[in-house]
């Protein structure tokens, strides 16, 4: 037990924090420690660093128990910084995607955001986040790593509801690399993907699904979820999606699948539920991402999305917890 103010201050250090796990993951710190413990000078002398920054540095990483540091001066990963190390996961991006200098300068404008109700990052930029990654391919790739290790970590939870087992045909809208549609396919051996993504992802997910043993049950579509779905389908996915955009670019994309489809076919989307008054759960700090982020992007609850579907052609008929912080709302074609 500390006082009030002192956990307070803890919590107001919090991107002190972030920018530490930033720098550890961009200098693959847990992976040079992969063997054996090191100080920082012989990491340092490994990485062209300065010894004394990187000692204090790591210092205060393993003060917030990630790493470890014995009394000779080394450092060694523990339980929190393995999950750094490239060869086990992509964590790493998601603290080099939240500690990027555009992020960063958005988040830096929140008090404006509230003020005003105005999303902070094309305010700050001059235009939208996906304009943004555009310009700059080295942020997109980053998060889009990023993206690929949160989905990984809940991909299994998902892949293994039943809902997928009345579908033969699954068209996944957007999902990046493939990672959620790769880990329905090895889930379920009869169904049969169609990913639809913009021709320079594509270029990335098929080297992906071929390392995960799909790519031959998964057709590669060139396209635009604004303006197109693939046809035939009797399952549209949309994974984590939804939450990116206002309701009215929302219902464009759901109206676009709609045409697409034919009536009973099946809608999947995949969000965290977040209820109005309810501080449960992750969802409401990546609901303050998405206002910081996103051009009109929030998380939302039940009704919210029910009242989405209904103005698209949908019926909200099941929501479905997983084993991890996103659902699956199941809705049908009418």
């Amino acid at each position: 037990m500390v006082p009030a103010s002192a956990a307070m201050v803890d919590r107001a250090a919090g991107t002190g924090q972030t920018q530490a796990i930033r720098t550890a993951s961009q200098l693959g710190i847990a992976d040079r420690l992969a063997e054996d413990p090191k100080t920082a000078a012989e990491l340092a002398a490994e990485i062209g660093a300065d010894a004394d920054a990187l000692h204090r540095t790591l210092r205060a990483l393993a003060a917030s128990d990630i790493f470890r540091l014995d009394r000779q001066g080394r450092f060694a990963n523990n339980r929190l910084s393995n999950a750094l190390r490239r060869d086990r996961t992509a964590v790493g991006a998601v603290a080099e995607y939240f500690g990027s200098e555009a992020t960063v300068a958005a988040w830096a404008d929140l008090t404006r955001t509230v003020e005003t109700g105005e999303n902070a990052f094309p305010r700050i930029h001059g235009q939208s986040i996906w304009s943004w990654f555009d310009e700059h391919q080295e942020d997109l790739a980053t998060f889009a790593a990023a993206m690929g290790a949160v989905t990984e970590m809940y991909a299994p939870a998902v892949a293994a509801h039943p809902a997928f087992e009345r579908i033969a045909r699954l068209a996944d809208l957007g999902g990046g690399r493939g990672t959620l549609l790769a880990a329905i396919l090895r889930r379920h051996p009869n169904l049969r993907g169609v990913l639809v993504e913009a021709s320079g992802v594509l270029d990335q997910a098929r080297p992906y699904l071929l390392r995960q043993g799909v790519l031959d049950r998964v057709e590669l579509v060139p396209g635009n979820f604004f303006v197109e779905a693939a046809a035939g389908c009797d399952g549209y996915l949309l994974k984590q999606v939804l939450h990116d955009w206002d309701d009215e670019r929302c219902r464009t994309i759901l109206g676009t699948i709609r045409r697409a489809a034919t009536p009973g076919t099946r809608l999947l989307v995949v969000e965290s539920l977040v209820e109005r008054n309810d501080a449960h759960g992750f969802g409401a700090k990546v609901d303050l991402h998405m206002l910081v982020a996103c051009d009109g992007g929030r998380e939302r609850g039940r009704e919210e999305f029910r009242r989405l579907f209904a103005a698209s052609g949908f019926a909200l008929s099941h929501v479905h917890p997983t084993a991890s912080p996103v659902w699956i709302l199941e809705a049908t074609a009418v």
